[in-house]
């Protein structure tokens, strides 16, 4: 990880900058991650962050008073942590919620599912029972070509193509409502 660091810094500065503090202060950042997050992956996690936003900021960091420095590891771990707190904790909520509304709705009859899949069986079929000439439109335009694109493609009129689209679309619910009698 500490070479994916490295390579985000443009100067040589910044990396000599950046490499003292991860040598000096990775300790401490992991302390006061792991007192906040009771969890040793995510206050590891919460050190990965904080090392990012340091990046991003290593120009500004002075070095030079090595206690206001240590002063300004930890408040800045301290605060990432907690934003990355807030935002697994957000995370999580919403996914509970997803689980909870998942478990309130109601169980589908194994039956109904048969019989959709079988209609869905007989639909697929009329589909490929038509002719090239009606199946090819409806199926470009299904794909979300436009009439004009078809038109061009299949070499007709773009008003053959809507006729055609029609005429397919009619014919497979024509055999639908055939097939429910």
């Amino acid at each position: 990880m500490f070479f994916m660091y490295l390579s985000m810094l443009e100067t040589e500065a910044q990396r000599d900058k950046f490499e003292m503090l991860y040598d000096k202060y990775r300790g401490l950042m992991y302390y006061e991650a792991s007192r906040i997050i009771m969890d040793p992956e995510l206050a590891e996690d919460a050190v990965h962050e904080t090392f990012l936003h340091l990046i991003k900021i290593i120009d500004l960091i002075r070095v030079d008073n090595k206690k206001e420095l240590a002063s300004f590891i930890s408040i800045v771990t301290r605060n990432r942590t907690i934003d990355y707190l807030r935002r697994i904790s957000r995370q999580r909520g919403s996914e509970q919620q997803y689980a909870e509304e998942l478990a309130e709705l109601p169980a589908e009859d194994p039956e109904r599912i048969a019989l959709d899949e079988m209609v869905l069986q007989q639909a697929i079929e009329n589909f490929k029972a038509l002719s090239d000439d009606y199946r090819t439109p409806l199926e470009l335009k299904a794909q979300g070509y436009k009439i004009e694109e078809i038109a061009r493609f299949m070499a007709i009129s773009p008003q053959a193509v809507k006729v055609r689209i029609h005429r397919a679309r009619k014919k497979l619910i024509g055999k639908e409502e055939r097939d429910d009698t």
